[in-house]
C-alpha cells in the first residue's frame, strides 16, 4: 500500500477516536450536572421532610408551642394545629415546585399542582398561616408565586363585591 494512504487512514483514525473520546467526555460531564441538580434537589426535599417532620410534632403536641415565647400569639391547640398544618401543606408545594423548577416534573404536573394550589389559597386558615412570619422557611421565588396568588384572588374578591352591591 502507498505510504501516503496509510498515514491518511492513520490520521483519519486518529481523529476518529479524538472525536469518540469528546463525545463521552461531553456525555460524562452532562450526566454529572444531572446527578448533581439531582442531588440538590434531593437534599432539598430531604431538608423540607425533615421541617415537616416537626410541624407534625407540633401538631400532634400543640403545647410544643409555648415552648418559643415570640412564636405564635395564639398557642390554642386548634389554631396551632390548623397554623402547622397550612406549613406543612405549603411545604409539599414547594418541594412540588422547586422540581418543576429543576426540570424534574413536567410542566403539565406542574400546572395541575398550580391549580390545587390556588384552590388552597382561597383557604382562611391557609391565608392566615401566609400572613404571620412565624416558620415560613420557604425558597423566596416560591413564596413570591404563593402571595402573588391570594393577592390577585383578593383583588378578585374585592371587585365581585363591588359589581354585587352596584
Amino acid at each position: 500500500m502507498d505510504e501516503n494512504i496509510v498515514a491518511l487512514i492513520q490520521t483519519i483514525s486518529g481523529i476518529l477516536q479524538t472525536i469518540a473520546v469528546l463525545v463521552t467526555l461531553i456525555i460524562l460531564i452532562k450526566q454529572y450536572k444531572k446527578f448533581t441538580q439531582q442531588t440538590k434537589v434531593s437534599n432539598y426535599t430531604k431538608q423540607i421532610e425533615l421541617l415537616k417532620e416537626l410541624r407534625l410534632l407540633r401538631i400532634s403536641s400543640p403545647e410544643l408551642s409555648k415552648s418559643y415565647t415570640t412564636e405564635l400569639n395564639d398557642t390554642t391547640e386548634n389554631y396551632t394545629k390548623e397554623h402547622f398544618f397550612n406549613l406543612i401543606v405549603l411545604s409539599v408545594f414547594e418541594i412540588t415546585f422547586i422540581n418543576y423548577k429543576e426540570e424534574t416534573i413536567d410542566k403539565n404536573t406542574w400546572d395541575f399542582w398550580f391549580k390545587s394550589l390556588e384552590v388552597i389559597c382561597k383557604e382562611e386558615s391557609f391565608r392566615n398561616m401566609m400572613n404571620k412570619e412565624q416558620h415560613k422557611i420557604a425558597n423566596p421565588e416560591f413564596l413570591n408565586i404563593v402571595e402573588k396568588i391570594i393577592e390577585k384572588q383578593k383583588l378578585t374578591e374585592i371587585q365581585t363585591e363591588q359589581n354585587v352591591s352596584s
